[in-house]
């Protein structure tokens, strides 16, 4: 179910007195990359840098600050969908006019450290 569907459904569901598995304010916060990261500052969870941006030229200069590589993501979406690896400013320059071009929910700017990851190898 996409997140918008599962979001109004949710509100729905709860304003007729259903009870449901994720509350709407669970849906809202997990749904949405900008609110998750915010929730798990709060509970003081360790999170990789991030910085948001409204504009092409603000998303730059957090892009630079962050560093390269830096990943851009969508504030809403899953699998990968739209996520970019940006690995240098020609990359983000035109990565960030293309998204200028965009659903303007795409003109939210979540950009992120990249973060090495893989499987971890334990000891046998």
């Amino acid at each position: 179910m996409s997140y918008f569907r599962n979001l109004h459904s949710t509100a729905a569901l709860e304003h007729l007195g259903h009870r449901v598995v994720n509350n709407f304010r669970s849906a809202w916060t997990c749904g949405n990359k900008l609110f998750c990261t915010l929730a798990l500052m709060k509970g003081r969870i360790p999170t990789p840098r991030t910085s948001l941006a409204f504009t092409e030229d603000s998303a730059m200069k957090a892009i630079e600050e962050i560093g390269y590589p830096a990943v851009l993501k969508p504030v809403v979406g899953s699998w990968g969908r739209l996520s970019a690896l940006v690995k240098d400013r020609d990359m983000a320059s035109a990565i960030l006019e293309d998204r200028e071009q965009m659903f303007p929910l795409y003109r939210v700017y979540y950009l992120q450290e990249f973060v090495k990851g893989g499987r971890r190898r334990t000891a046998r």
